[in-house]
């Protein structure tokens, strides 16, 4: 409980609710982690779920299990995202170190039905809206009106997932955001305003591309 409590800050202060346990949300209670939200979201203007869970393991070790349990090849190190598509719903993972915690991180699942997915339009989803284009071209976006929070998937030109970090943090400190608690070379924090940004970057193990993920949200109002 205590992890929780901590940790919930970097699930960017959202709004929790729960809604009827979906396949993901299985797959990281079976783990052995700790659901902290839970949300209906737009995938690429279709429906779908996001849902994130605490571990008191660190990033590399819950990706190694995770991908056992899977069954898919070993990810690699740092900040990591594993799609598993062997079912009836495309479920993504993303496993985030928690740098103020040390041995600890957040996975974020995003999962659309297979059928809902295969129906969109397959045209690169618009940037968010108050965030700099980076040096990447956009695959998805979840967004969710309720708890005002935008998550970005990217494929980065750059070499590796440390340069598209730091290309994402320059972009993003020369249009105003500052960066918060201390990050890693593959994940940092920022915030402008009343609004925060989460940035990783993740290494396909397989194909060797690069993408640079983002996760917004825009507090209340002043």
């Amino acid at each position: 409980m205590q992890l929780m409590l901590l940790i919930l800050p970097l699930t960017l202060a959202a709004d929790i609710f729960f809604r009827t346990p979906r396949r993901a949300a299985n797959t990281l209670r079976n783990l052995g982690g700790g659901m902290v939200y839970e949300s209906a979201v737009e995938i690429n203007g279709r429906a779908g779920s996001l849902t994130t869970f605490a571990f008191d393991e660190t990033s590399e070790a819950i990706a190694q299990r995770l991908a056992r349990q899977l069954k898919l090849p070993p990810p690699g190190a740092g900040s990591t995202m594993i799609a598993d598509t062997s079912g009836k719903t495309l479920c993504r993972y993303f496993i985030l170190p928690a740098p103020v915690l040390g041995n600890a991180c957040l996975v974020t699942a995003i999962e659309q039905r297979a059928g809902v997915f295969r129906s969109s339009t397959g045209l690169p989803p618009p940037w968010p809206d108050g965030i700099p284009v980076f040096n990447a071209t956009a695959e998805f976006t979840a967004a969710c009106d309720k708890t005002r929070c935008t998550f970005l998937s990217a494929s980065s030109l750059c070499g590796s997932p440390e340069q598209a970090v730091e290309e994402a943090a320059n972009t993003l400190t020369q249009a105003g955001w500052e960066a918060t608690v201390p990050g890693t070379p593959t994940f940092m924090i920022f915030t402008k305003k009343n609004q925060q940004c989460v940035v990783f970057s993740t290494e396909n193990p397989r194909s060797g591309q690069i993408t640079i993920n983002l996760l917004q949200r825009e507090g209340s109002k002043q």
